[in-house]
């Protein structure tokens, strides 16, 4: 008995007022009373930023965690794609028309309509011209830079192994320049361009529009994972940066419409 009344009356010593909880903060409180303090996922700051930060900086920083998640499954998505190949001609004829959509297509399109429009006198066409050509040119710059200092192996090179990085090789050995895709970002980056300035122009024919342009850039990422040029994720990276190169040459002349 005097053991369980000492039990008792140490238990009531450490026994804590439960308080009440204060707005934002991480407390945690169990039904004892007891009160835990956790410390925040994320720095108050941190919250901060991600809240109010610019559009394009939030689509970047949501572009990177979806690559990295993509990038946990590139070894399995890759042996998925294998089982598709064929000798089947048609298929690798279909993989090198989609790719050419990208690469120096794009470029020459912008670079097209920037000179005809400008020929013409037509100022829309010249417009677009002009934006579809920064974008296509800004992505280029971007994804350059970012395969000479990843120096990441292509599946060719490194099959079943996409963690092979070769830091600052991307610059001079094709075999090392596979993150991210080339071809993909300046698919995308005319795709946002013209997806914005068409469907602006035409509004009742807006997802016709845009299903026609990013299904069209979305195919060449395809293409080159079939051609075993491209991990997953060096597609969905590449997709993501010429998005976000097509919305800064956007709002470049934002102001000029």
């Amino acid at each position: 008995m005097l053991y369980a009344s000492s039990l008792s009356a140490q238990a009531s010593l450490l026994a804590v007022p439960s308080l009440p909880p204060v707005a934002g903060d991480s407390s945690r409180q169990l039904q004892s009373g007891i009160r835990f303090e956790l410390p925040p996922l994320l720095p108050l700051h941190a919250m901060s930023v991600s809240r109010t930060a610019p559009p394009f900086v939030r689509a970047s920083l949501l572009a990177v965690g979806v690559s990295g998640a993509v990038s946990l499954a590139d070894g399995p998505m890759m042996r998925e794609i294998a089982k598709l190949r064929s000798d089947d001609g048609s298929m690798r004829r279909a993989s090198v028309l989609c790719a050419s959509l990208g690469g120096f297509v794009p470029l020459s399109v912008g670079g097209l309509m920037w000179a005809g429009g400008a020929i013409a006198g037509n100022d829309v066409v010249k417009h677009i011209g002009v934006e579809s050509t920064q974008a296509v040119m800004l992505s280029g710059v971007l994804t350059i830079g970012i395969k000479g200092l990843i120096g990441r192996s292509r599946p060719n090179a490194s099959p079943d192994d996409p963690d092979h990085f070769y830091p600052g090789r991307g610059f001079f050995d094709a075999r090392r320049s596979s993150f991210p895709s080339g071809h993909t970002s300046a698919a995308f980056a005319l795709a946002t361009v013209l997806s914005r300035e068409l469907s602006g122009r035409y509004p009742s024919k807006r997802w016709l529009i845009r299903g026609a342009l990013y299904g069209a850039a979305g195919s060449v990422g395809l293409a080159r994972m079939y051609q075993n040029a491209h991990w997953p994720s060096d597609v969905v990276t590449g997709a993501a940066l010429g998005t976000l190169s097509g919305m800064q040459a956007l709002s470049w002349h934002a102001g000029r419409r």
